[in-house]
């Protein structure tokens, strides 16, 4: 699990949020994502923050925002079978101190 994560809230009684229930109910645990946490179980993780020590971990860091972003694939992947709509990429951040590292995912031809 990561640290922090930044989701998509749509407006009350929006189509948007019904889109959202609707997939709830077909995948396990009836979440929207790869995590069955709170409030992320109906709202979609669009950024997510791995935080360290300043000293040492950052292949940890790496490593653990890897994991969770393979995860949220293949969530995406069970939602959206072969097809996923125009996501070019998962992004996410890595903080160590002050220094601050964007990383992101793709999937390669083979998903």
């Amino acid at each position: 699990m990561v640290d922090f994560c930044v989701f998509y809230r749509p407006e009350k009684e929006s189509a948007k949020e019904q889109a959202i229930a609707d997939i709830c109910r077909t995948r396990p645990a009836q979440s929207i994502n790869h995590t069955d946490l709170g409030d992320l179980c109906k709202r979609p993780v669009s950024l997510s923050i791995e935080t360290k020590r300043p000293n040492g971990e950052r292949d940890n860091a790496t490593l653990q925002i890897e994991t969770w972003q393979s995860a949220q694939w293949r969530s995406l992947r069970h939602n959206f079978s072969r097809s996923l709509p125009s996501i070019e990429f998962l992004p996410g951040v890595i903080i160590q101190g002050h220094d601050w590292q964007f990383v992101a995912s793709i999937l390669d031809e083979n998903g």
